[in-house]
């Protein structure tokens, strides 16, 4: 009888309790490669739902102690009478001693944090706030986004890890080099000038730069919490003025800093206005006591204070001027010019100061009292007055009315401003007197020279033009054009001007956010891109290399001891706009893939500085001319090697990873650099609801971790192999299949 001489004694419940477990970790092992040599595709739940199955005769969904022992002798793991009891005890049976297998393969698959978030759920991360009670959570954490809306918390949870991630780390990063300047439209005013010391001053992004072009050493100004739009320099150019746009939960500001010291002098923070965006505009008076402002928004307000006296007590007038949204983010007014020459008096008004604001379809001249701080401010419009024109070419017809780009004042007082049309005006006693085509390009730029006879003007095209402005209207003098600065370039179009105190050298700014210094030819000064950059990449051989690319299409290879491009290079013509989005070094550190957002992608070859022509799959339909694949019309977020450098992993907008066989090893010879069998997809992985822009190798080059806009986390095997042999050389134990 049970129990009795010669039966088999009962194990403890702890004994039991570990053979339970390793019967759950062979039955996941063997259903999980059941699944990966499955050729329908299967997952290892429904392998085991459908072995229930067999053994569940009255399709109740339900199974019998014994059908269960046969259903798992079937997948390999044997388990004897007390362990299904346990078993059955462990995941649950109803009134008739029959195990929903349901219930037990949800549970199976299921992390013990995972029942525990069942009933205890957390409705946020955790937050650096939080006590060493709240770190102890474990289970649930519901996000507002993602795809399955929540996280776990790992089984063997540490709090202490929680409190450690609490304090700030002891490493900090430390600014050392800004490369390239902004020059991109939402900049409408001059950002590029010499100081009293003969350096540059100018900003990229939320910093300022002071740059020293003899010991290629720059200085940085970090007060500002968002991007600079604007920078004045006052008239002893040692003090420098910039405004931001409008930071996150505030209005603009701008700040007045010494460019020796670096330090902030006074902050001047302006109401938020609707349709506020920021200050694009900044001039000094003609002393430096006063500065104008021009903000973005729907009014376009312009404020001048008594900066010195700051915030509270140097406001002396803020005021409307002309109304309409900035489209595109594009004010309507581009800019401001103070006039720094002793001016004619204007209507009797001796010591009156008077500044200029231009832009769309028109400029607008300023007039303040002599205590400007009582007085009244008044301006008046620009007025064309055509019994004051002077003939054009034979002609008295009057200029077409268009978008004025720039100004600047001469010493007779006259006002000159250029057109986007390529045209320079002259203004006399604030009515239009005289015009020229001057450029074929858009007119951007105007300065002058500091001996008060020398007028340049620079459009979008490169092209300089010099003007003698010693006679009753401009003669122009000489005229050049800035080269291309690469072979499949056209001449970079100028956005700022400034010339060096005392000699016939001046500094350019361009449209690509290039600066240059030009004497008898231009000197790149600064390099940088010229579009958005979403695109950078170390070198894994080589610390002192890495590259970036823009989307522009544009791609350099940087050094980062000389601090200048080593090498550019672009994407395989096109017949559209190549913008690059992600840019990733091979292993070896001599190729660059990158990703366009025309779905194409392509390898280029830093050695032998050639294209790598890729062919497409014969699944795949249209192959271009160049054989550059393009993975289903949707762009490429991210690409990724693998550390052995044997297969590549591309990230697309389509919400797919695909996976490429990549042959190294004919990587250094010149002659197979564009060999059509070096990339040959081996297969994608579906999984991601958004588009999967991170991805990230173990250091086996295994799995692949990937993370999408919808705040997933997805773990893979990362290549298909071709035996078991191989996957245990590697570390895998399946493919194809979603961690």
């Amino acid at each position: 009888g049970k129990g009795g001489l010669g039966a088999p004694l009962a194990p403890s419940g702890e004994v039991i309790k570990q053979k339970i477990q390793a019967i759950e970790v062979d039955l996941r092992h063997n259903l999980r490669q059941l699944a990966e040599m499955s050729r329908l595709h299967e997952t290892e739940r429904s392998i085991l739902i459908r072995t229930f199955e067999c053994f569940d005769y009255d399709r109740t969904g339900k199974v019998s102690r014994d059908g269960c022992r046969k259903a798992l002798r079937s997948l390999g793991v044997q388990i004897d009478q007390y362990e299904v009891e346990r078993l059955f005890d462990k995941y649950g049976q109803d009134m008739s001693r029959m195990m929903p297998y349901d219930v037990f393969t949800a549970r199976l698959f299921t992390s013990q944090n995972r029942l525990l978030a069942w009933t205890e759920q957390k409705h946020q991360a955790f937050q650096g706030k939080d006590s060493k009670e709240d770190l102890a959570f474990n289970g649930k954490i519901i996000y507002p986004k993602g795809k399955l809306g929540s996280v776990y918390t790992p089984e063997n949870w540490n709090p202490e890890l929680g409190e450690r991630s609490k304090k700030a780390p002891d490493g900090f990063l430390e600014l050392e080099y800004v490369y390239g300047y902004r020059a991109d439209d939402a900049v409408s005013s001059p950002n590029l000038f010499y100081t009293a010391s003969r350096e540059i001053v100018y900003f990229a992004a939320a910093v300022g730069v002071v740059f020293n072009k003899e010991a290629s050493e720059q200085r940085f100004f970090l007060g500002h919490t968002d991007d600079i739009l604007s920078l004045a320099l006052d008239p002893t150019k040692t003090l420098c003025a910039t405004g931001q746009k409008s930071a996150i939960g505030g209005g603009p500001y701008v700040c007045v800093w010494d460019t020796n010291s670096m330090q902030e002098l006074v902050r001047l923070d302006f109401d938020k206005h609707p349709g506020d965006s920021g200050v694009n505009a900044l001039q000094f008076s003609r002393d430096g006591q006063f500065l104008v402002a021009m903000q973005k928004d729907i009014d376009h307000h312009i404020t001048i204070w008594d900066w010195k006296a700051g915030t509270k007590r140097g406001l002396v007038m803020s005021e409307k001027t002309l109304k309409g949204p900035a489209a595109m983010g594009i004010p309507i007014i581009f800019g401001i010019a103070w006039n720094m020459h002793a001016r004619k008096d204007l209507e009797g008004e001796v010591g009156a100061i008077d500044f200029c604001t231009y832009g769309v379809k028109g400029i607008h001249f300023w007039r303040l009292p002599k205590d400007i701080k009582n007085g009244a401010v008044r301006y008046v419009r620009s007025k064309i007055n055509k019994a004051a024109v002077q003939p054009i070419s034979g002609t008295g017809d009057l200029p077409s009315l268009s978008h004025h780009n720039c100004a600047v004042w001469l010493p007779n007082g006259d006002c000159v401003s250029g057109t986007k049309a390529g045209e320079i005006w002259l203004w006399r006693d604030t009515k239009f007197f005289w015009h020229n085509q001057a450029h074929k390009g858009e007119l951007t730029v105007l300065k002058l020279r500091d001996d008060g006879t020398t007028l340049l003007s620079a459009s979008s095209n490169g092209t300089i033009i010099e003007w003698n402005v010693e006679s009753s209207t401009p003669v122009p003098i000489s005229r050049r054009t800035i080269p291309p600065q690469y072979f499949d370039s056209k001449s970079p179009g100028i956005k700022a001007l400034d010339c060096f105190p005392g000699s016939h050298i001046y500094m350019m700014g361009s449209m690509q956010s290039d600066i240059y210094e030009v004497d008898a030819e231009p000197e790149p000064v600064v390099k940088g891109h010229n579009a958005r950059l979403d695109a950078i990449a170390a070198n894994p051989v080589r610390p002192s290399e890495y590259a970036s690319a823009a989307f522009s299409g544009r791609c350099f290879l940087w050094d980062a001891v000389k601090r200048e491009p080593a090498l550019a290079f672009s994407a395989p013509p096109h017949d559209f706009v190549a913008q690059a989005t992600c840019i990733a070094y091979s292993p070896s550190g001599d190729e660059l893939c990158v990703g366009l957002t025309s779905g194409y992608w392509f390898v280029y070859n830093s050695m032998h500085k050639t294209h790598a022509k890729l062919h497409r799959p014969p699944t795949e339909p249209k192959v271009n001319a160049y054989n550059l694949p393009v993975l289903e019309h949707q762009g490429i977020a991210v690409v990724k090697y693998s550390p052995d450098g044997q297969t590549l992993a591309v990230g697309a907008y389509d919400q797919m990873i695909y996976f490429f066989d990549v042959r190294p090893d004919l990587a250094d010879r010149e002659a197979t650099v564009s060999d059509r069998a070096r990339y040959r997809r081996i297969g994608k992985a579906a999984g991601h609801s958004s588009t999967v822009d991170r991805l990230d190798w173990d250091v086996r080059g295994v799995l692949l971790q990937s993370n999408s806009r919808a705040n997933e986390m997805l773990y893979w095997w990362g290549r298909p192999y071709a035996t078991a042999d191989e996957f245990k050389k590697r570390g895998a134990v399946a493919r194809g299949s979603q961690a």
